[in-house]
């Protein structure tokens, strides 16, 4: 998503995202999907996560390199992040929360 917003990525992959430059916090379009399988997408779930899941630190980086480094040791909190990468799979269950 960064390199998308910074227009350093393939443009092949670019032209995945609508991009609204005129909203800075949330300037990536989530497209309409309608089952479970369309918010996995990587055209939902990269907006859902640069919009409202990165914290402003990440966002406001100008350096890829610098953006790489952070983004690397970022760790959603399961109170922030639902999705199935942030839940426990157990076999047989599927995803599930953990109670610490």
């Amino acid at each position: 998503m960064f390199k998308v917003l910074k227009e350093i990525g393939p443009k092949l992959v670019r032209d995945f995202f609508v991009v609204d430059r005129s909203n800075l916090n949330q300037p990536f379009r989530k497209p309409n999907v309608k089952k479970k399988m369309g918010k996995d997408s990587c055209c939902y779930f990269g907006p859902k996560v640069w919009n409202e899941l990165l914290p402003k630190e990440l966002k406001t980086i100008e350096e890829l390199e610098e953006f790489k480094d952070k983004i690397r040791k970022w760790i959603p909190t399961k109170e922030i992040c639902r999705c199935n990468l942030c839940l426990d799979y157990i076999a047989g269950v599927g995803y599930t929360e953990t109670f610490d």
